[in-house]
């Protein structure tokens, strides 16, 4: 018995919506019932990169499109992403597909991710709906946008991305045109160098990421909860100046992300101080940051990284905060109360401290023994080879042997993780800081694979085998080791050292 096609339908759209588009249309082919369910799934998924040769992508949105028109089907939630788009027909056929999506008027959610600069005349006809609650542009071209055309009444999400002519001027006008929005992202906006905010009153997320060349950002909105700003660089090393001005959201705002900013300590110490209800902050990459005094009582999550220049004088007197993330600075984390901490993340590099610091470390992680099951990877880097990486559990002797190797070009990642995903959750911990320092997106897990003994190797292979294990060095699988002999002779050194875990 088919115990799904008998579910509500629409418990079963939201099944479909689990599916990509390939198979959401296969269940089509199970009965009549599901051939039914189908036809009046509202979702369309169009993801090119899933489908080969090119031409089958084309022709399976041509006969979508000619399935949606002869069932009269409305689409709710429409979602392209292309990763090539230049054939003009393609492009043509985008364009039908959009006409199709804003005149069935019941579409909630537009999402195209589409090539850089690519001109779809339908896309203005996105900004007159009267159905849209969120739009997700990247790519696409702007061109023919006049601002007495925007008009979006329900529309509570935008985010643009990569919008290459998007200026001041438009911007406005959408904050005009969008009266209930709630959430306003821009990514990679080079035209804009001005943005202000006001009239929204329900406006309670803001995000600036990478708009170069921007110089200020004023909100004027009483509702805000979360800001994040991500700065650019005017030239290699030199990071462009922003003006930011939130004196509007003092009671208000919650979360806080910076990072990427050329502003200096006081200014910084001042800016933070005036959100007295401020849960989560996170700082990274603000390099003229020398010291600063936290001083938040609601403070929750602390997140700092890359801020190299932090000295001895930082204070951070937070006493309800139960996660800290820690990467690359001097800043002195034993300051910051551990009593309430249930979330840990530290990740440093061994040659950049001493051992003064090390056993301060020591002492630190003592006064967390509420929290169990710390882990550790410890991070060989090989530039030719590929990175090593060995996991094992957080203990007193690990200090003493990193103060033996405290010369070597090794990075360390200390996280608290439950005991069933460890080794997953700390994999993912060091991609997320390895995408960190470089600024992008996500890190590559193919550099990674996973051995499920304690071990990540890189993608050739190769690598020792569960080089620590039960407490002692396992140096498993010999003739991989003599294959690979040249490879393994820098690991003689740290392997003995282990050998005292």
């Amino acid at each position: 018995m088919d115990l799904i096609s008998e579910l509500p339908k629409s418990l079963v759209h939201h099944i479909l919506d689990c599916l990509p588009t390939k198979d959401v249309v296969r269940t089509s082919c199970l009965s009549k019932t599901w051939r039914r369910i189908r036809s009046s799934y509202p979702t369309v998924n169009f993801i090119q990169r899933y489908f080969q040769p090119p031409n089958v992508f084309q022709d399976f949105m041509e006969h979508s499109l000619q399935s949606f028109i002869t069932n009269k089907s409305g689409v709710k939630r429409f979602k392209l992403c292309m990763t090539n788009n230049s054939d003009p027909e393609l492009n043509c056929l985008i364009n039908q597909w959009i006409n199709y999506v804003t005149n069935c008027c019941r579409v909630e959610e537009v999402h195209i991710n589409i090539k850089e600069n690519t001109r779809l005349s339908a896309v203005g006809m996105l900004f007159a709906s009267n159905t849209l609650i969120k739009l997700h542009l990247c790519g696409c071209d702007l061109f023919d946008i006049k601002p007495s055309i925007i008009n979006l009444p329900r529309l509570q999400k935008l985010m643009m991305k990569d919008i290459m002519d998007l200026d001041d001027t438009l911007v406005e006008n959408l904050i005009l045109g969008c009266p209930l929005l709630e959430d306003l992202q821009f990514e990679r906006c080079d035209k804009l160098t001005r943005l202000q905010v006001s009239n929204l009153n329900r406006i309670k997320k803001i995000s600036v990421r990478y708009c170069h060349p921007l110089h200020s950002v004023e909100v004027r909105a009483p509702s805000l909860e979360t800001f994040v700003f991500r700065g650019g660089f005017v030239e290699m090393g030199v990071i462009e100046k922003c003006e930011i001005d939130l004196a509007a959201c003092e009671t208000t705002l919650k979360d806080l992300d910076l990072s990427i900013m050329n502003v200096t300590s006081d200014w910084l110490q001042h800016f933070i101080s005036k959100f007295v209800c401020l849960e989560s902050l996170f700082l990274f990459w603000i390099p003229y940051l020398a010291t600063i005094k936290i001083s938040s009582p609601k403070l929750k999550k602390f997140d700092i990284g890359q801020c190299l220049e932090l000295g001895e004088a930082t204070v951070v007197d937070a006493p309800l905060v139960h996660a800290l993330n820690y990467s690359y600075n001097k800043l002195p984390f034993y300051n910051i109360s551990a009593s309430k901490l249930e979330e840990v993340e530290l990740n440093f590099s061994l040659g950049d401290h001493d051992d003064v610091w090390l056993n301060t470390l020591r002492d630190f992680f003592e006064k967390t023994n509420h929290i169990q099951n710390f882990k550790v990877a410890v991070i060989l880097r090989n530039r030719e080879e590929g990175d090593r990486v060995i996991t094992h559990e957080l203990t007193d002797s690990v200090f003493v042997v990193w103060q033996q190797l405290k010369y070597w070009n090794l990075d360390v990642f200390i996280l608290s993780a439950t005991p069933e995903h460890w080794i997953q959750d700390l994999l993912e911990a060091v991609e997320e800081e390895l995408s960190k320092r470089n600024m992008e997106a996500a890190a590559d897990r193919e550099e990674f694979g996973k051995d499920g003994n304690g071990l990540y190797k890189n993608c050739k292979g190769r690598g020792l085998q569960r080089l620590v294990e039960a407490g002692r060095t396992n140096l498993a699988q010999e003739n991989e080791l003599k294959e690979d002999e040249e490879d393994i002779t820098c690991w003689i050194p740290l392997l003995k050292a282990y050998q005292t875990l």
